[in-house]
């Protein structure tokens, strides 16, 4: 190589970072050399020019460092990494050979890059990892047995849950009987009083005794159609479907609304999650009646959706503000939504001036489940 075109070379390789180093294949002498790789070369020579490649590395490193020349040799490129000890410190190189011909003579120019830094990072998180997966694989042991314990809280909730609702319904039936048992009786027999005492009065006190009585015939029906309310016989008997089914139809008979009853259920539910879907059914129905005033329309749709049970109740009635309601009055739906939470379900309603009111319930089937 010209000394013209080797001053070319210099002054080119010079702003590379990497160390840079142009051998003659022939002899395996440094032709040309950076400044970066008179930094790598161990040890230091103040003129790497004319030595050997094996001379200018750790004496421990020339054999494996002639090697790797030799395979340079038989080959136009050549890439790979080499780790020493030098001083009791580590080091790691990476390096990338090309061979050339100029002028009839074979060159082999390497690029060598020192990583050692980042090889010595690479090890740092690799140990950081396996420290972390060792704290994982502690953390995991430690959260099986959370877990175990958690299940048995589930279960003891679970159990706490079922008995509470069960409570309560017994309370209610209990209510219920009472109402039977006293006042709807008391009533009949006045009803009846009232019947006998009108026969013996004039004409002219019929009017004041027809009114009596039609306030006492529309006690006895609110007084029973609270005990529907408190418990209904027909969901012991005849499960959800069939309750729903009737109940809406009823409601049909004595209004002017239309209804639609879908369900895609062919398995009875647990009696916990039936009682709490038609205790708000039958909550919903009652605020139809009561609120949703030009309602013409009610669908209720049951059906299963993966692991839940969902019920949606839609009416097209005149809707209202959901957030304008006042404290006082949204017992009925914070009972549905208590009633939906309490067995780690989902409730919602939505509503719209004029566009009618949707709830939307959602219960997970294994809820009762242990």
């Amino acid at each position: 190589m010209t000394e013209k075109l080797l001053e070319k070379y210099n002054m080119i390789v010079s702003a590379f970072c990497d160390g840079i180093v142009l051998v003659k294949a022939e002899t395996g002498q440094i032709v040309a050399c950076n400044e970066q790789y008179q930094m790598l070369a161990r040890p230091k020579s103040e003129e790497l020019i004319g030595t050997r490649l094996w001379e200018t590395v750790p004496r421990g490193l020339a054999d494996q460092t002639k090697s790797i020349f030799d395979k340079m040799l038989s080959k136009d490129k050549v890439t790979g990494r080499q780790y020493y000890v030098d001083n009791n410190s580590e080091y790691y190189i990476e390096y990338y050979s090309q061979k050339f011909n100029l002028n009839g003579v074979t060159y082999i120019q390497i690029v060598i890059k020192d990583i050692t830094e980042w090889m010595r990072r690479e090890r740092f998180f690799e140990s950081a990892i396996k420290r972390y997966k060792d704290k994982l694989r502690k953390s995991a042991l430690a959260c099986k047995n959370s877990y175990a314990q958690l299940n048995g809280y589930r279960y003891r909730l679970r159990e706490i849950t079922n008995e509470y609702i069960n409570a309560q319904e017994a309370e209610r039936k209990l209510v219920a009987v009472e109402l039977h048992d006293r006042v709807v009786q008391d009533l009949v027999s006045l009803c009846h009083h009232i019947n006998n005492f009108k026969k013996s009065t004039t004409n002219a006190d019929h009017i004041v005794i027809e009114n009596l009585l039609e306030k006492a015939k529309n006690t006895l029906t609110s007084t029973r159609n609270v005990m529907k309310t408190l418990y209904t016989t027909a969901l012991e008997r005849y499960g959800l479907i069939e309750t729903v089914k009737q109940e809406l139809s009823d409601f049909e008979a004595l209004s002017n609304v239309c209804t639609k009853f879908e369900s895609s259920l062919s398995f009875k539910l647990d009696p916990t999650i039936e009682i709490t879907l038609y205790r708000i059914f039958h909550e919903s129905l009652l605020n139809i009646e009561k609120h949703s005033h030009y309602a013409r329309n009610v669908t209720v749709v049951i059906k299963r959706e993966k692991e839940y049970i969902e019920m949606r109740i839609m009416d097209d009635g005149i809707g209202f503000d959901i957030n304008k309601i006042s404290v006082k009055e949204p017992r009925g739906l914070e009972f549905m939504k208590h009633r939906a939470i309490l067995l780690g379900g989902y409730f919602n309603i939505t509503s719209c001036y004029q566009k009618g009111t949707e709830i939307f319930v959602k219960i997970p089937i294994d809820c009762m489940s242990v």
